[in-house]
């Protein structure tokens, strides 16, 4: 039995990232996947205090939801992170998970006090996430993936991918553009089922998954427009 950790970031229980993370989970084999889906919005997970406790006896002072999830992290194959971009970078949620995982950080990028058997005893695990924009400032927000490509390193995980999911309002309203956003949910059941298979995703379906959905910047601006007029009331 194989395990699967889905990270969930959002603060909108039925928010766009929800609609990404239906397909995407639907992907998995039921049959030989455990999987743990986690609202980080819904745990109680304190800030780093920066106290480096954790280097001598890999354990967070913190007693608090975080222990629970990295006995779950350290088991699992996979590693899925889903949410919002937030000004041009991840949630807050997103940055205090990644700072509590420093007690599992591989040896090489702390001291050399830092026992490496702590490195060793992680199980291989392949990291994957999807990032979801209502707008299309893709340059902006390439730190995403300079970011998780850095915890995955840290981490000592395969680093399958980030996703920019820009242009999301159509994911919200579907009907929209109604064979694109079919295209993007089948890539999405696709990328899982990758990852279950081979601990990768391939680069078509990564391109499925960010392929633009509107036709023009005219047609995008229109639409965008009346989004964030919905959003306002």
């Amino acid at each position: 039995m194989k395990h699967a950790l889905v990270l969930f970031a959002s603060p909108r229980k039925n928010g766009i990232s929800k609609i990404v993370a239906e397909p995407f989970l639907s992907g998995f084999p039921k049959k030989d996947f455990s999987f743990r889906c986690i609202n980080l919005y819904d745990a109680n997970i304190n800030p780093c205090l920066g106290c480096y406790s954790c280097v001598s006896n890999s354990r967070c002072v913190h007693k608090d939801d975080m222990r629970d999830i990295l006995e779950f992290f350290k088991i699992s194959d996979i590693i899925a992170c889903i949410g919002p971009v937030y000004f041009y970078s991840v949630s807050s949620r997103v940055r205090l998970f990644i700072e509590r995982c420093f007690p599992l950080v591989k040896a090489s990028h702390i001291t050399s006090s830092f026992s490496k058997e702590k490195a060793s005893n992680i199980k291989k695990k392949s990291f994957f996430a999807i990032s979801v924009a209502a707008g299309m400032d893709k340059e902006l927000c390439e730190n995403i993936g300079q970011m998780y490509g850095a915890f995955s390193e840290a981490m000592n995980m395969n680093f399958a991918g980030s996703i920019l999911r820009m242009e999301s309002i159509y994911l919200k309203y579907p009907s929209l553009n109604p064979q694109k956003v079919g295209t993007i949910k089948a890539a999405l059941s696709s990328a899982a089922a990758e990852l279950a298979k081979d601990g990768t995703v391939c680069e078509k379906t990564k391109d499925a998954i960010s392929a633009r959905i509107s036709n023009s910047d005219e047609e995008f601006a229109h639409h965008a427009s009346m989004f964030w007029q919905k959003m306002a009331k």
